[in-house]
Order: C-alpha cells, then structure tokens, then sequence
C-alpha cells in the first residue's frame, strides 16, 4: 500500500529545495484530490490510453523520466561543466519539471464501467500538459518549471523550450516513442 508521494514516486527525493519539493507533492496532491484516485489506483494507470496494449504504467513512465533528467543533468556536469561554464542547468527546476511533466495525467484519466481507463471530458478539453502547468502555477511553481509541463509534449508547433525544458521533452520521447514501436504505431519526429 502507497502512503504518501514519496512511496508513490521516491524520486521526489532528487529535489534539494524542501519548499520547491513540497509544491510538487502539493501539486501532484491536488491533482489526485480533483480525480478521485488513490495512490494504490494511480499506481495501476498505464502511461498513455493512447498505445494499445501498453503495460507501462504512469508511475513507471515518470519515474523513469525523472531518473533519468537527474542522469542526463550528471553528465551534462561531468562532461561539459568545467570546460563550458557558460552552460547551466537549474537542477532543482529540471528535476520539478521531469516528476510533474505529465501530473495533467491524474486529472486527464477517468475509469470506464469496466475499469479501464480513458481521456475524460476535462482531458479532452484540455490536454494534460495544459492541465498539469495550471495546477504547478496553482501551487507556487516557478514559471520555469511551468514552462517545462507546458511544452513537454511534441505537437507539430515550433516554440521555445528552455535548456531544460529541452532535455525533459527528449527523455519523455525516450519513454514514449519505443512503446508505440512495440505497438506497431509510429513514432514522434
């Protein structure tokens, strides 16, 4: 049984800044509240009702995300750090913006009559990355991290991303694009 955020999604823990980590617990908290869901129930969502037959479940997926901008930020600092000082990331921001990417998620899925989920009347009025940067601004997010849910997803429309917006957008694609090849759908570009 989940009891709290950080069972949910330990990596939470990556954030250093106690009050930046308690606006995305808060955060990912009211999202839960608006959907009705309980940690055990997210627990079993898959990441997109999108891919037929996906077993990954959100949990995973953001986990995954989250592990691995924390990984991608390593190496950007091993690599480039002290030969390129004029490249900094935010750490604290990149990492609220990877565990919140798809909070809009929560809020988006609703269940059918037989239990399996589906995008709901709010996700189809609103896409979760639309739905997920207005709960973080909500909760005293800085715009940076805002940024970072707003543009996360791959639409076809040219905009700015931040440096670390950037990196979150890609590592999503990593965990997105080989489960649609796995289902015999094409890819993102």
């Amino acid at each position: 049984m989940l009891n709290c955020w950080e069972d949910f999604i330990p990596e939470i823990q990556y954030i250093n800044d106690a009050g930046l980590r308690a606006k995305v617990e808060d955060t990912f908290e009211e999202a839960r509240e608006i959907a009705g869901w309980t940690l055990d129930e997210l627990a079993q969502l898959p990441f997109s009702v999108n891919i037929p037959g996906v077993t990954i479940t959100l949990r995973e997926h953001m986990r995954a995300v989250a592990y691995m901008t924390r990984q991608a930020y390593q190496m950007f600092r091993e690599l480039y750090g002290e030969a390129h000082p004029e490249y900094q990331w935010n750490y604290d921001f990149m990492m609220a913006g990877a565990l919140l990417h798809d909070v809009g998620k929560i809020i988006e899925y609703g269940k059918d009559e037989n239990g399996r989920p589906f995008i709901n009347q709010r996700g189809k009025l609103m896409h979760h990355c639309i739905s997920g940067s207005c709960l973080a601004a909500k909760h005293g997010l800085p715009d940076e991290v805002v940024h970072m849910i707003a543009v996360h997803v791959q639409d076809g429309t040219k905009k700015y991303r931040s440096p670390e917006a950037a990196v979150i957008n890609k590592i999503d694609l990593l965990n997105f694009d080989p489960f649609k090849a796995f289902a015999g759908l094409p890819q993102n570009y």
